[in-house]
This record gives C-alpha cells, sequence and structure tokens, in this order.
C-alpha cells in the first residue's frame, strides 16, 4: 500500500527484538519498495541487516535487488548479485534468468547476456530450477522463531 516508512520501521522494531528471527519473506517485501522507490543502496543495507540477523536471501531476495540494480543502470552490481546467488546454491528462477537476460540485452551487455542464459540451458550447480517445484535455496533451513 505504499507505506515503505511504516514497513521499514516495523522492520527495525523485529530487529531490535534479540529473540526473533525474521524470515526472508519479511524482509522480501520492504527490499521490494526500496527498489522500487529507487533507494537500493538503503535496499543493499537491509540485506545486510538480514544476513547479520543469521537470515538466508532466498530466490525472490535476490531477484528483487537484482532487478533493482537492473532498473538503476547498475549493472555490475547486478551481475554481482546473480554470481553471487549461484554460488551459495540458491536456484535462479525463469524470472531471474528472464529479467537479468533482458538488463544485460539493452545495456549493450551481450557476453553477460550470454553467459547467464548458458546457464539457464545447462543449469548448472543447481538442482531442478523449477520455480513451482524446484528449490529456492539449497541450504538447510534453520529452525528459529517466526515473527508473527
Amino acid at each position: 500500500m505504499n507505506r515503505l516508512s511504516e514497513a521499514r520501521e516495523l522492520l527495525n522494531e523485529l530487529n531490535r527484538r534479540k529473540d526473533i528471527v525474521p524470515h526472508a519473506f519479511i524482509y522480501n517485501p520492504v527490499i521490494d519498495g526500496l527498489c522500487k522507490a529507487g533507494k537500493v543502496d538503503e535496499a543493499n543495507m537491509t540485506l545486510m541487516e538480514m544476513e547479520r540477523k543469521g537470515c538466508s536471501p532466498d530466490k525472490f531476495t535476490y531477484t528483487i535487488l537484482i532487478i533493482g540494480h537492473c532498473m538503476k543502470g547498475r549493472m555490475v552490481e547486478a551481475i554481482q548479485l546473480f554470481d553471487r546467488m549461484v554460488t551459495i546454491g540458491c536456484s535462479p528462477d525463469h524470472v531471474t534468468f528472464g529479467s537479468l537476460t533482458s538488463c544485460l540485452l539493452k545495456a549493450a551487455m551481450p557476453d553477460e547476456a550470454n553467459r547467464v542464459m548458458l546457464m539457464r540451458e545447462k543449469k548448472i550447480g543447481f538442482g531442478s530450477i523449477n520455480s513451482e517445484t524446484g528449490p529456492s535455496c539449497l541450504k538447510p533451513a534453520l529452525s528459529v522463531s517466526v515473527a508473527s
């Protein structure tokens, strides 16, 4: 509902609590709102807070940030996020691949776009990349309290 400052404050409240570790689905709407508002640096800081709190980003977190960086013309950062995602074993889905490839082509970076498309074709290092059935990230889930 475009109430980004309220969402950010609620997230800050949750982060101040030592007994709660929010899951990625709590952070993702805030990161998405920040990216859509053009506040990509603040979205990156939120990602760092998330990780400091012991919460692992998921494929949606990475996709949101990759698209956010692309929309700001920050293609190097988008590529770095994609590579980091792949390196940690988090499976990109068709939205991640398609969005990044499209942005790379628009930014006149055909070599990088080709690299991403080849990874999609080969599905290197991923189990199933199917967004409906494949794993989001291959890391074991943490057993933590979920903010309610």
